[in-house]
């Protein structure tokens, strides 16, 4: 899988969800022949429409931070889940690895760079959450503007 054609040959910030769901399952493919230890991972899409616009490579990355951070020198697994709720789509990366130091949590690159994305292209659409979760690892919720608005991301 080759994540430098996905960027190069792509003009706009965003992309639809079902194109993003398939290059995560692309990249989760290539994680799991080369990472050690190995881990098992779920995708579940309870989204009615995946032709919502959120940022190019967000499920990959909030995947790969699991994989980086979360599951870092343990056998693990993570759960991506996409969901809608009371008008916002819900996407859910969730890994049962070894959780953080909530007093000590900065916001790295690439969760300023989203939010900076979001903000960029509108600001009243996102809440960006990343918590210790309740199967002992980190979950990273992303929680966008749904309903009547569901492609205003993209505009």
């Amino acid at each position: 899988w080759d994540i430098t054609n996905i960027v190069l040959n792509h003009k706009e910030m965003t992309v639809d969800i079902k194109s993003e769901i398939s290059h995560l399952e692309k990249y989760f493919k290539v994680q799991q022949e080369i990472a050690n230890p190995k881990f098992d991972y779920t995708i579940k899409n309870n989204l009615s429409n995946t032709e919502y616009k959120i940022p190019r490579l967000l499920l990959k990355n909030l995947a790969n931070n699991a994989i980086k951070h979360g599951l870092n020198e343990i056998e693990g697994k993570i759960d991506v889940t996409l969901f809608e709720e009371n008008n916002y789509i819900n996407i859910h990366v969730e890994d049962n690895g070894k959780g953080f130091d909530t007093k000590n949590l900065n916001k790295g690159i690439g969760t300023s760079t989203y939010e900076n994305i979001f903000t960029k292209l509108n600001p009243l659409s996102f809440d960006f959450l990343t918590k210790n979760s309740n199967s002992s690892g980190v979950a990273s919720i992303f929680r966008l503007t749904g309903g009547d608005d569901r492609n205003s991301l993209g505009k």
